[in-house]
């Protein structure tokens, strides 16, 4: 299994095991974490995109994890919500306008945010679950 398999498979595991990790926030404006968490938001949807171009995985994987996230990160918090999902589709979007067909610097930023999205996630478990 090369690199990228292993990043993408860590990456993938921590955002399926994230949502159970992290309790919705009540009473609290703003949780420590909620500036990673709109990072790693960003990450899921350049990822997303990326890796549709080209073809490192050919589905929704990232956009169903960030959905299970934002579900169990906003409950009951519909500003906090919409500012999840705003920041996923900005992630999108950034390159959907800049990439139409793969290329050599699309698997490199495609790859550097997986380790990055990797990094965050690794952080943000270490530091805030039980």
């Amino acid at each position: 299994m090369n690199c990228l398999n292993r990043i993408s498979k860590v990456a993938t595991v921590g955002l399926i095991i994230w949502p159970s990790l992290f309790a919705p926030t009540i009473g609290q404006e703003k949780p420590p974490y909620e500036d990673r968490l709109h990072r790693v938001a960003e990450l899921a949807g350049s990822m997303h995109y990326l890796s549709n171009l080209c073809k490192t995985s050919q589905n929704n994987s990232f956009r169903l994890r960030m959905q299970e996230i934002i579900d169990a990160e906003t409950a009951s918090e519909p500003a906090r919500r919409k500012q999840l999902i705003a920041k996923y589709n900005m992630g999108y979007r950034a390159f959907s306008s800049v990439y139409t067909i793969c290329t050599d610097a699309a698997r490199l930023i495609e790859g550097n945010y997986r380790k990055e999205g990797q990094k965050l996630i690794n952080e943000l478990l270490t530091r805030y679950s039980n």
